[in-house]
């Protein structure tokens, strides 16, 4: 291996560790969690809906969708992160569910657990 490339990989290496480094992520503090402002609680309508316009665009066949599950709103966040800022909360209503969905073949695939998180009537996970 010539110079040139040792350099190279030991700086990709490097520059891995450092941004690897960057990913951790500390949780909101109890003082903040307990002074963050949440929003208004989601309506059974508005978290219907939220479901369904988060499914859309990650299932091959949204109509085909099965949800079970579905839990009451609890307070929750969300963490935002860039290298330049840190982190950041976005506080809200976490909802939980199940989905069983039609894969490509056409067949169901089995439940799989689901978790979006509502701030004023609105899903903020879009990921």
């Amino acid at each position: 291996m010539t110079i040139t490339k040792r350099f190279l990989t030991v700086a990709a290496f490097v520059m891995l560790a450092i941004f690897s480094g960057c990913a951790v992520v500390t949780p909101p503090s109890q003082e903040q969690m307990l002074s963050a402002d949440y929003g208004p609680i989601p309506t059974e309508d508005q978290i219907q809906r939220g479901i369904v316009s988060y499914l859309e665009p990650r299932l091959k066949d949204p109509d085909s969708a099965l949800t079970k599950n579905i839990t009451k709103p609890k307070k929750g966040y969300l963490t935002l992160t860039s290298i330049a800022a840190g982190s950041s909360y976005t506080y809200g209503w976490i909802v939980h569910f199940e989905v069983n969905a039609k894969n490509s073949y056409g067949g169901y695939v089995g439940y799989k657990e689901y978790s979006v998180v509502f701030r004023d009537g609105k899903v903020m996970n879009k990921q």
